[in-house]
């Protein structure tokens, strides 16, 4: 897969989990991130540009929702994912909010490194389809987004 089509793969996500699994595969978010926070920091690949906030942020969102337990590997592979699926644009951009969906949604027990959960994760969350930007208003309607 060219860059480009990554890249205009990974700013939006058209119709079907299979494009979503073929820009997995292609672009080998499921190892190719390797390390741990300590090192993603050092190579300083600019988190605060891609999710509201600094890195610090975005370390506490680590910490406070226990993703290190969740996602095997490191902090820089789930950021990946964040920004493929563009979850910092189709929940409000606010990590608080996206702290209280993955409370309300359990994707601490949903999403533990492997393409195959993740894609019961997408297929249970009704991500199946295009990622609107109504995404937050869904999980509103089902009950999320309660503040810390």
């Amino acid at each position: 897969m060219q860059y480009s089509r990554y890249q205009a793969l990974s700013g939006a996500i058209p119709g079907s989990l299979a494009q979503y699994q073929a820009l997995w595969h292609n672009t080998k978010l499921s190892g190719a991130i390797p390390g741990s926070l300590a090192r993603y920091q050092a190579r300083d690949t600019r988190l605060s540009g891609t999710i509201s906030g600094s890195l610090a942020q975005y370390q506490a969102l680590w910490r406070n929702t226990r993703l290190s337990g969740a996602i095997p590997g490191s902090l820089a592979r789930y950021q990946a994912l964040w920004r493929n699926i563009r979850l910092s644009g189709a929940i409000s951009g606010s990590l608080a909010q996206y702290q209280a969906l993955w409370r309300d949604t359990r994707l601490s027990g949903a999403i533990s490194g492997s393409l195959a959960q993740y894609q019961a994760l997408w297929r249970d969350t009704k991500l199946s389809g295009a990622i609107p930007s109504s995404l937050a208003r869904d999980f509103r309607q089902m009950g999320g987004f309660h503040q810390f």
